[in-house]
């Protein structure tokens, strides 16, 4: 008789327990929560194959709260300093500490669309 009580008290006690939503950063419906890599800079050839043959890598991570961390490495011409900047997304907008302005977000298929103050457009793939 105790187990039916037991676990009546228990049902009741989820049923009225508030779950909190989960929480999410979408663009276009599409979930952008997870590690990018830079894939290709567009209009920009050289910059392009430096990304692929690993001199020049820059990634970002978006977690659900829309706290943005963009990381990157310029190993060109003797550089190599990493450098990260820290920020927020809100909606199709991203702003980072310490640089001027706002970047554009965008989804496209697969791939994620920077698009910086100075009109320069970065194209990252979600890490695997």
């Amino acid at each position: 008789m105790v187990r039916p009580l037991l676990l009546a008290a228990l049902l009741a006690a989820s049923a009225s327990a508030q779950v909190a939503p989960d929480r999410d950063v979408r663009l276009d419906g599409q979930s952008i929560v997870g590690r990018w890599h830079a894939v290709e800079v567009v209009d920009d050839a050289d910059a392009t194959a430096d990304l692929r043959r690993g001199l020049l890598s820059t990634t970002l991570v978006v977690n659900p709260t829309g706290h943005v961390i963009l990381r990157g490495t310029d190993r060109r011409e003797g550089r190599g300093a990493p450098s990260a900047f820290s920020g927020r997304i809100e909606g199709d907008r991203l702003r980072l500490g310490g640089l001027p302005g706002e970047a554009e977000v965008a989804v496209y298929g697969w791939r994620l669309h920077l698009v910086d103050p100075r009109g320069r457009r970065t194209v990252f793939e979600r890490e695997r």
